[in-house]
C-alpha cells in the first residue's frame, strides 16, 4: 500500500518532470518550425502546413532528450524540498535517503517503460506520417532524408519496405549509433534494428554488431547484417551543404 510520504514525494516528482518537460517541449517546437518554414519557403502551401509537420516531428526529438528532462526535474525537485527543509520533516517521519531515492527510481522506471514501449512507438509513427508528407515536396517521392538536433533521419522505400533510420551523427562513411524502424505498406512497424556503426559507403549497408527485434519474435544479435537502400556516402553529404554538427563525435 502506497503511504501518504510516498504520494506526496510521487507527485511533487511528476510535477516537476512535467513542468520541465513542458518547457522542452515548448522550446523543440519553436526551434523546429524555423526550420519547416524555412524548407518550403518558395512554395506555395498552405501558412498552418509547416506548423503541422513541426508538430508531427517534435515527438521523435522530445523522446531523445528525456533523459536530460529526468536529471533537471531530479534535481529541481531535490532543491525544491531542501529550500522548504521539508527534507528533515520526512526524515523525522521515518523516512531516509534510501527510501527516498527508491521511490524515485519506482516512478523513473516506470517513465522509463512508457517511453520505451509506447511513446517511442507512437513518435516512430509520427515521424513517418511527417516524412511521408515531406516527401511529398521532395524531388523524389521514395525516399527523404532530414537533419535535425537529433542528427539523420532518412525516410527510404525499398524492396517492399518503408525504413525509418536515425543516425546520431555521421564519421566520413560511418553512421554511429543508428536505430532503423521498418515498416511494411499498411504502416505496420515489422521490426526494428539498432547498430553501433554502419558502413555507408555503398548502397547496400554494412551494419555492424546489430541487434534486431522482429514483431513476435524474441531478440537476435548479429555481427554483421546487409541492407539494401537508395543512400550511400556520398549522396547523403551532398543532399546537404552542412553536416559538421552529424560529424561530431
Amino acid at each position: 500500500m502506497i503511504k501518504v510520504y510516498q504520494i506526496y514525494i510521487l507527485k511533487n516528482f511528476i510535477k516537476w518532470v512535467l513542468s520541465i518537460g513542458g518547457i522542452f517541449y515548448a522550446l523543440v517546437l519553436t526551434l523546429n518550425i524555423f526550420e519547416e518554414m524555412n524548407y518550403f519557403k518558395n512554395m506555395d502551401i498552405n501558412f498552418l502546413f509547416p506548423f503541422w509537420l513541426n508538430f508531427l516531428n517534435t515527438p521523435s526529438i522530445f523522446y531523445n532528450i528525456f533523459p536530460f528532462i529526468f536529471l533537471i526535474a531530479s534535481q529541481f525537485f531535490f532543491l525544491s524540498l531542501i529550500e522548504k527543509n521539508e527534507i528533515l520533516i520526512l526524515k523525522n517521519i521515518g523516512l531516509n535517503n534510501q527510501n527516498l531515492i527508491k521511490t524515485l527510481t519506482v516512478v523513473t522506471f516506470i517513465f522509463g517503460l512508457f517511453l520505451v514501449l509506447i511513446f517511442y512507438n507512437i513518435s516512430a509513427k509520427l515521424k513517418f506520417t511527417y516524412l511521408d508528407l515531406k516527401n511529398g515536396y521532395a524531388s523524389d517521392n521514395k525516399y527523404l532524408a532530414v537533419i535535425t538536433e537529433n542528427g539523420l533521419w532518412i525516410k527510404d522505400e525499398i524492396n517492399g519496405h518503408i525504413n525509418i533510420i536515425n543516425a546520431d551523427r555521421i564519421e566520413d562513411t560511418l553512421l554511429k549509433d543508428v536505430v532503423i524502424t521498418q515498416f511494411d505498406y499498411n504502416f505496420n512497424i515489422t521490426q526494428y534494428i539498432y547498430s553501433d556503426e554502419v558502413d555507408i559507403r555503398d548502397t547496400t549497408w554494412r551494419l555492424k554488431k546489430s541487434r534486431i527485434s522482429i514483431t513476435g519474435k524474441p531478440r537476435f544479435d548479429k555481427d554483421e547484417l546487409l541492407l539494401k537502400t537508395n543512400f550511400n556516402s556520398e549522396k547523403i553529404n551532398n543532399l546537404f551543404s552542412n553536416l559538421e554538427f552529424a560529424r561530431t563525435p
